[in-house]
């Protein structure tokens, strides 16, 4: 049994004694968490009353007199409908899982107090504005006068493990942002994965599939780093070392690549497994984001449409609100646990985000002292560790103390398994006695985003906007704009790194030789556009750099973009008419068709060799549905299964032979690499990664593509029980399931996970519905885990009426008809519309409760 395995198994042990309690009491429990939503209750600590208009959907629209209060019911309705999602977050953060799951999820509690989200926060909460400070009060008071007054009428999942939740901090609040940009960083994962496919495979090949062709992984030739760590014979000056082809140090103790795979291996096993626990292990970072001019319009006014792909769940990330008051008049999208609307309008403009795909993470090697193991060497001078001493409380069992290290650059993240991140002096491995490895992250920059989305919040124009963007930080975004005076824009903002190595890439830096960040992008270099001739902008996490302007100087950004076929997809549509209405616009977010799909069976079946191939036979069946097919994965169509199944097996036969099947296994799990690594190959029927390395002959891509098609046939035959390729339909193969943290046992399936729904399209489309590679070849299944986590269309010819969809519902109570009245309407592409005034709240007979002081 592996160790993940071992780790449910640990969790369902602990939770099973509640099975019997939850089957004798969970509607009592359920029910007893309903909160009302008309009359009267009194809230503490409210300056003045507020009124909360509840529409169909359980929706609030909160009306206050003053800011202040705004917040504070921000803060308490968000307890009351989201707090056990919001204490699991705060709980991943600080490293205090055991506490409620016990022993089996330890291994989290150390990856997150090692990395130290929660530290960081502890310490930014001082560098914040007064207005900032001021917000999170407030915040912070509504949740906990939530908690307060329902102490003993809490969330079920409260009740099954036994526990209740401690006061929020405004620190919990920054905590989870933080989180939210720690998980939506694959930067961490892909330098690893990398440096692994260079080390198995080789400069050569490694440079074939390398997802950038504008990057190169190597730099100069012989240049030369001075070594402070060695040095000459008369000990004056320090030794040169030269780079070998890799842009990688060679060192006397050893292949540099093997020892960053040893160092670093402990951390990517309990991050990778941490986001195995909860769902996570996905690409997780993909988003639509556009925006048309009132010239492009049927109406003569702006329409902005967005909708953020992340890990499917329940419940959802998103918690729609409207807050009115004290300045405000804003809508849209919040995040439990944080003040403000992320994504949304007022009355004056919109807004969209997508994930810039920043390169922010760096993982650095720094030589320890040999005289002194608690030194390392930095800047050419010996420092000391800095150690903090760590106590997990653990659910039923003894607590447990280790030490945690940290360097000037970041934690110590080497070597989990010896001790627990903890005491290098008792290890005995040679390269951690010589050895250790820090990174450096955006998230560690301190920054003010609360102000910035208060800013975005209140703004009227542009240059407000734009101006309030200054003050956020991570994840680096893709930021879309419109407003009621018929204006578009663009702007990237976050912090990104300006490395002295610049575009070249390493993917982990000898730390020693002072290869470190210099600082970061200024904000006036970053990519921006307004009002462009051609009406439109797209974001879609490709490069910003090909489709708007350069940022000034030239700098590296990333190598982590997504494939470009949901940009092209968007694209298209946008230059098929001149004009469009939001009608046009929702069939666009559920768009199935994929580009990509189209482009790389053209230059397949482009190869003379595969025109007849076994044209009577059932591989001929399904070679020709896939040559006639147009890319649209609909999911009452037979080729979105083909396809789907054929590019798995692709994908495998050309790439697991010459990896291996590990470092196979952690390449396909953050998808774009696969797929973008595919894209650059696929033209060349004679590229190297063609050839089987397991047999004598030298196979092309003709080879691989027959073996593909003959393993799609079997594997869909199997898998279908029937024969006939016309009635694999890919809706009946591919679904869509929200799940629960808890859902994963048998018995609270049903109730605490929502669906499953067919559904069609795959990662490259429009409306992305990425599924595991892994999933397919380890199981067979093609379960859903990325998609659009909510969509929004934004008409300033009639703002208050916007088109929004939650991807499962208000809810965090799973009895509650609002847990999941979103989801089957998400699934069917369909959208509820939403009023702004209170006189249409009246209108609409939307039930109204009163929270007095």
């Amino acid at each position: 049994m592996n160790k993940f395995a071992k780790t449910f198994l640990g969790i369902l042990i602990v939770v099973i004694p509640v099975i019997i309690l939850l089957g004798l009491l969970f509607n009592s429990l359920s029910k007893k968490s309903f909160y009302p939503t008309s009359g009267e209750i009194k809230a503490k600590g409210l300056k003045q009353q507020v009124k909360v208009y509840f529409d169909d959907f359980g929706v609030p629209h909160v009306i206050a007199n003053n800011r202040e209060d705004i917040y504070f019911s921000q803060g308490y309705i968000h307890a009351r409908d989201r707090l056990w999602q919001m204490d699991l977050t705060r709980r991943v953060a600080e490293g205090r899982l055991s506490e409620i799951f016990g022993s089996q999820v330890i291994e989290f509690d150390k990856l997150f107090r090692t990395i130290g989200i929660h530290r960081f926060c502890y310490s930014w909460i001082d560098s914040l504005s007064p207005e900032s400070k001021s917000i999170l009060q407030s915040y912070t008071a509504g949740v906990n006068i939530f908690i307060e007054e329902n102490y003993n009428n809490l969330p079920v999942e409260f009740d099954a493990l036994n526990y209740r939740p401690e006061p929020w901090k405004m620190e919990h609040s920054l905590m989870l942002a933080r989180m939210m940009a720690w998980d939506l960083n694959i930067s961490w994962y892909t330098d690893y994965i990398m440096g692994q496919v260079l080390n198995k495979t080789g400069i050569e090949k490694t440079s074939a599939i390398f997802p950038d062709t504008n990057i190169v992984i190597y730099t100069k030739p012989a240049e030369e780093i001075q070594d402070s760590t060695e040095t000459d014979e008369e000990e004056t000056k320090p030794k040169k070392r030269k780079r070998t082809e890799t842009g990688l140090i060679e060192n006397e103790n050893g292949n540099y690549l093997k020892q960053v795979s040893t160092l670093g291996k402990d951390f990517f096993e309990a991050e990778r497994n941490y986001r195995k626990f909860f769902n996570i292990d996905v690409s997780h970072t993909g988003s639509n984001s556009w925006v048309i001019s009132g010239n492009r319009s049927m109406n003569g006014k702006p329409i902005l449409c967005n909708d953020p792909h992340l890990a499917l769940q329940a419940p959802s990330r998103w918690y729609e609100i409207q807050l009115t008051g004290g300045g405000l008049d804003v809508r849209g999208m919040s995040f439990p646990g944080i003040p403000g609307i992320v994504i949304g309008n007022n009355r004056f403009i919109s807004w969209g985000l997508t994930n810039l795909m920043n390169d922010d993470n760096d993982f650095i090697i720094l030589q320890r002292d040999s005289a002194d193991s608690k030194k390392y060497i930095y800047g050419n001078q010996s420092v000391f560790l800095d150690s903090i001493k760590e106590k997990i409380y653990i659910k039923d069992s003894a607590e447990t103390s280790y030490t945690i290290y940290t360097t000037k650059i970041g934690p110590v993240i080497s070597g989990l398994s010896v001790k627990g991140f903890a005491d290098m002096t008792e290890n005995k491995n040679d390269i951690y006695k010589d050895k250790l490895m820090t990174f450096r992250w955006t998230g560690f920059e301190k920054s003010d985003d609360v102000k910035c989305f208060f800013g975005i919040n209140n703004s009227r124009n542009w240059n407000e906007f734009k101006e309030s963007l200054k003050d956020f930080c991570a994840p680096a975004q893709n930021i879309i704009y419109a407003d009621i005076n018929g204006n578009i824009g663009y702007r990237t903002a976050g912090k990104i790194p300006v490395r002295k190595t610049n575009k070249d890439f390493s993917y982990i830096f000898p730390g020693e030789d002072g290869l470190d960040w210099t600082g970061f992008i200024d904000f006036e270099q970053l990519p921006e556009v307004y009002n462009p001739p051609e009406g439109y902008i797209i974001t879609a996490n490709t490069n910003p750099n090909d489709f708007l302007k350069e940022n000034k100087k030239g700098y590296y950004i990333s190598y982590l973009w997504e494939p470009s076929s949901r940009f092209r997809m968007i694209k298209n549509f946008l230059n098929s008419k001149s004009v469009f209405d939001s009608d046009d616009f929702k069939l666009m977010q559920n768009s199935f068709e994929s580009p990509y799909a189209r482009e790389l069976l053209k230059n397949i079946f482009s190869d003379s060799l595969m025109l007849n191939y076994e044209i009577n036979s059932d591989n001929g069946k399904i070679t020709d549905i896939l040559r006639n097919w147009n890319g649209d994965m609909q999911k009452n169509n037979s080729a979105g299964s083909i396809y789907n199944t054929f590019l798995v097996f692709l994908i495998k036969n050309t790439f697991m032979d010459e990896m291996g099947e590990d470092v196979f296994n952690d390449f396909i799990t953050i998808q774009n690499l696969p797929y973008r690594s595919l894209e650059r190959i696929a033209a060349d029927p004679l590229n190297v990664w063609f050839d089987n390395l397991n047999t004598t002959q030298t196979e092309t891509r003709t080879d691989i593509v027959r073996l593909s098609i003959s393993q799609t046939s079997e594997f869909l035959k199997h898998k279908t029980g029937n024969n006939d390729p016309n009635t694999w339909l890919w809706g009946l193969n591919h679904n869509v399931k929200f799940t629960h943290p808890l859902g994963f046992i048998k018995e609270l399936d049903k109730t605490f996970n929502i669906g499953p729904y067919e559904t069609g399209g795959d990662q490259t489309s429009i409306n992305n519905t990425e599924y595991r590679f892994s999933d397919v070849i380890n199981n067979g299944t093609f379960h859903t885990v990325v998609g659009a986590s909510m969509r929004m269309i934004v008409d300033f010819n009639d703002i208050e009426q916007s088109y929004t969809i939650n991807s499962t519902g208000q809810s965090g109570q799973p009895v509650s008809t609002h847990y999941n009245d979103q989801a089957r309407m998400w699934s069917f592409g369909e959208y509820k519309r939403n009023k702004m005034s209170e006189s249409a709240f009246i209108g609409a007979s939307y039930s109204l409760l009163i929270l007095n002081p």
